[in-house]
Formats: structure tokens, sequence, C-alpha cells
């Protein structure tokens, strides 16, 4: 294993040293007092500088439609601020070149740090940024990692296997290795290469998201696991955190995310080739997703296949939608015979299911065995409409079958945790709650698999609640579940819902939330139970309209 670094032992004559042309020429165009004829005669003082300079603008990737034949040209175009970053892109790659030992895969290295400039330049020009900037940043991003390697060259791990971890596994890894990480190290060469602040500043601190308010750190942090979807064994779960990041942080939506993965390919080309580089030809992201589920049974392959069509059929609704309105009214018919049909006031479990679309990621069920014992279950597929929709018909149609067969929770949440492992694809999950009512003791046992807390409501204890205790189901196959010890119902009553329940929004713009199920079951206890659920729902809906599917099980011996 190489030696650990100390920042402070890292002297500037360890580091890349730019070019001294080029480096005028930055300090030049960050001077707002350096007109275009100066910074002209800079570049042109240099011709190799020049001829690459001319040569990157003049690719797709600028667009600019006709031949540009002078650096003056070029910034009178471009600006001073483009510029800038053609030169620090350039000095990246000169400085890559000879800087590289041979444990470092540079054309990978490349092909990343490619993906991650393209996917920040689309989602900096979302948030309304410099996507030239965030360009440059991107480039910029790993370049640390690089130096680090070839200030340890007898480091054990290459670079091929760092970038199979997701960013923030990779870069405890890096701590482990080297004593420091790619962003540290950055930190020391800003001052070297003349950085302004707008790039320095993101690129010291996009691994410190929580203290940072700079929206480029988050770009580039959002960016490192967009291109980390391409790299990791568990495409599915890094799917799921990119779209989670990425919504959270910067408010783009899985449509938006969807289309940066679409454009990476041809897009990423485009840059490679404006910075003279060779990377392998890059595959798309539906070829990465058929090649991540290539393990999955043959009896599952057309259920993905047919996942897909959706999909496309979806993302061409404008000319198809009379076809596509006629499959989600025969799905709507489909999903309606999938849940249980009304039991009369004795039964003990009660449910309503109030899809916001035609097609619901919700769903609850009922399954009677033959010794009388009674299983029940609600859940909530991850994402909106058909793919969602799809998720839920497989899920519950499992549960129904599996069901027959087991009494013990854990063992049949691990069974459906499985199956649903085998055919899910892009990041879908369900969390879900399952249990199995005994009639002869009035107790239940439960399994709370990422879902929203079970609340009971018990007339000598209060309100009890159960949360999770373990993940969704769809994430991590051969996951073991525990489930909670036997509850007793001999005076409660068991409520069980889905967040359409809990974010529904009242009339002065607060969600309900727990609290506020909490005080509706307080006053309307005493109201029978087969028509409680009803009275329930109705007095929600009185103060806000169904933004999201709205689920609610009661059981009451």
């Amino acid at each position: 294993m190489s030696t650990s670094l100390a920042l402070e032992s890292i002297k500037p004559s360890d580091l890349p040293a730019p070019p001294q042309a080029a480096l005028e020429m930055l300090r030049a165009c960050s001077n707002e007092d350096t007109d275009n004829r100066t910074l002209a005669g800079f570049a042109e003082s240099d011709p190799v500088l020049t001829a690459e300079i001319l040569r990157v603008v003049n690719t797709p990737l600028f667009g600019i439609g006709k031949e540009v034949t002078s650096v003056r040209g070029a910034i009178t175009l471009l600006g001073s601020r483009a510029l800038r970053n053609i030169i620090l892109c350039l000095m990246v790659r000169e400085a890559a070149q000879n800087h590289t030992r041979e444990n470092f895969d540079i054309t990978l290295f490349w092909e990343d740090s490619l993906r991650r400039a393209v996917a920040a330049s689309i989602l900096a020009r979302a948030c309304k940024l410099d996507k030239d900037d965030a360009f440059t940043a991107a480039i910029m991003q790993d370049f640390g990692l690089l130096v680090l390697f070839y200030l340890n060259p007898d480091t054990e791990v290459s670079y091929s296997e760092l970038r199979q971890m997701n960013p923030q596994a990779r870069r405890d890894k890096e701590m482990l290795l080297f004593g420091l990480g790619h962003d540290e190290l950055i930190s020391v060469m800003a001052q070297n290469w003349c950085l302004p602040n707008e790039l320095a500043e993101p690129l010291t601190t996009h691994h410190q998201i929580e203290s940072s308010s700079s929206t480029m750190a988050k770009i580039l942090y959002c960016v490192d696991w967009v291109d980390a979807v391409f790299n990791v064994a568990n495409i599915n779960q890094t799917i799921q955190q990119c779209r989670e990041l990425l919504d959270q942080l910067l408010d783009i939506d899985e449509d938006q995310l969807q289309e940066i993965f679409v454009a990476l390919p041809e897009k990423v080309a485009q840059a490679a080739h404006a910075m003279g580089l060779r990377i392998k030809q890059q595959s798309d992201f539906e070829q990465l997703m058929r090649q991540a589920n290539s393990m999955l049974a043959k009896e599952n392959i057309s259920y993905q296949e047919l996942t897909w069509k959706l999909e496309k059929t979806i993302a061409e609704r404008d000319q198809l939608s009379a076809e596509l309105n006629r499959e989600i009214e025969i799905a709507q018919q489909v999903q309606r015979k999938l849940m249980p049909e009304a039991r009369d006031a004795s039964f003990p479990i009660h449910g309503l299911n109030l899809p916001a679309r035609t097609i619901s990621g919700d769903f609850y069920d009922v399954v009677e065995l033959q010794n009388g014992n009674i299983w029940f279950t609600i859940g909530d597929v991850s994402g909106k409409g058909i793919n969602a929709g799809i998720t839920m018909a497989k899920t519950v149609s499992l549960f129904h079958c599996l069901a027959k067969h087991t009494q013990d929770p854990a063992t049949l949440i691990r069974m459906l945790n499985n199956e649903i492992c085998e055919s899910t694809t892009r990041g879908i999950f369900v969390s879900m709650v399952l249990g199995i009512y005994n009639p002869a003791d009035k107790t239940v046992q439960l399994v709370n698999a990422g879902h929203l807390p079970v609340i009971i409501d018990d007339l000598n204890k209060g309100i009890i609640t159960y949360p999770s205790s373990d993940q969704p189901i769809g994430i991590l196959a051969n996951t073991d579940y525990q489930a909670y010890p036997p509850i007793s119902l001999q005076k409660g009553t068991l409520y069980l819902y889905s967040d359409g329940v809990t974010e529904s929004r009242m009339e002065d713009g607060e969600m309900l939330r727990q609290a506020g199920l909490i005080e509706l079951i307080d006053r309307h206890r005493d109201i029978p139970v087969h028509e409680r659920l009803e009275v329930m729902v109705d007095e929600i809906l009185t103060e806000t309209s169904l933004h999201d599917d709205l689920t609610l099980l009661l059981l009451e011996p």
C-alpha cells in the first residue's frame, strides 16, 4: 500500500505545471481591462496553442457554423471567458499526458471526465449557470486523482478498480490509499493554475454538499453519480441514488435525467473530438440497461421488454395518444381486478384505494387461508404511471400466490424481494407492509419493509407506531427481513396507509402528516368499522385535491 500524503507536504514542484504561455493567457483572461487584441497576442506567441484553440473552436461542440481562422475572431465570437475555459481544458489534457502511471488507465479517465463534463453543461443550462464553466470544472473535477496516482507509483489499486465504486465509496477509498482526496489536492493546484473562484470553489467543495451553498458544486457532485451509473455493478441502485440527488439538490426530475442519459453518448463523442482525445464508442443508455439485466431468467425477459416498449410508447404519446389511451384503459381494468372485493361489515379488514392517475402505484390485498388466518398487505411502488403500475401488478400477483404457501411474514417478504429483484429495471423498488392476522387470538405479525409507520389505536395504551425496520423490496436480493413480535389487537385497531394520505395538503397548505392522521383517527374511532374509511377519506378530500395515490387499510377484530 502506498504511503499516505499530507496536504501541507505537497510542494508546487510536485504538481503539473501549465505552459507559461497558457498561464499568461489565463491571467489575461481574468483581467477585465485586457482587450481582445492583447489576448490574441498572448495566444499567437505560442503557435501550438494557437492551432489548438482554433481547432477546438471549429469543432461541432461549439456549433459556430462558419470557420474561424484567427484567435482574435474566436475571442470576438466566444468571449474571453470561453477562451479561458478552452485553455484550461487543453492544459488539463497536456498535463494528464505527462503525469500518467502504468496503473492508471488514461482512456477510462477521459471517458469519465468527458461524461461528467457533458452532463454538467446540460445541468448548468437547466440551472441557468454558464455551461462552459460547468464543462471545464467537470473536466478538472477528478484531475487531482490522476495526480495522486502519479505521486504514488506503487499504489496497488488501479483507477479501473476505483471507478467501479460509487462516488462516496471511491473518495473514502482515496483517503485510505493516499491520505487525502482529489478535491483536497485540487485546492493546492487552484492557486498554481490561477483558477478563478467560480471554478476553484466548487472543485474544492463538491464533496462537502451539506455545507456548500454553491450550485456549481452540487452539479459536480451530481454528475459524479451520473458517470457512476455507467461504471458500477449495481446500476439500478445507483440510478435511484442519482435520481434522488438530482431531485433534492437541483430540482431535476426523472424525465430530465432520462434525457441526459440519452444525450450523453453523442455529446461525449463530440467533446472527445473537440479535445483531440480517443475514447471507445459509447454505449447508449438502453444498451447499458439491457447489459445490466442480462442475467434475468428467460420468463422475465418478455416482461422487461414490455416495460421498455411501454416507456417508449409514453415517449411517443403525442403521436400515438389514441393507442396509448386504449392500453391505459386496459391496464386500469386489470388493476381493478387485482384489488380485493368489498367485504361485509363483519369482516375484520377493510381497504380503500384512490389512484391519482389512471394507473396506480399503490396497492393493498387480502388473502384468507384455510385455517382461518388472514394475510394482508399495503404497498407503494416508486415512480408513477405505467412502469409503477406494472410493478404493482406483479407484486400483488406474487403476494396473492406466495401467501398461500407460508404463514411466516419474514419468509414471505424475503421470497417477494427476491422475485422483484429479478424482474425490476431502472431503480424501481416497492415499500410495503405485510402481515398475518389470527382471528382466534386477535393477534397480528407484520413486517415493515421501508414503508410508513404502522399505527395501532389501542383503547388502553393509546396510539402505538411500528416504523420501518428494513429496506424496501426490489433493491438487493437475498436480504434478511425481521418481523415484529406478535401484536395483540384485543382492544385495538390497526391502520396502514400510503404517503398519499399523510402528504395530502389541507386548506392552509400544510401537509396532513402522521400527526394529522392520528387526529383523524381519534375523531372517528366511534364510527362503525365498515363506514370509517370512507368517512376519513371524504374528510381528507374535502380540504385537498388528489395529487398522489391514496390508500388506506384498517384491521379491527
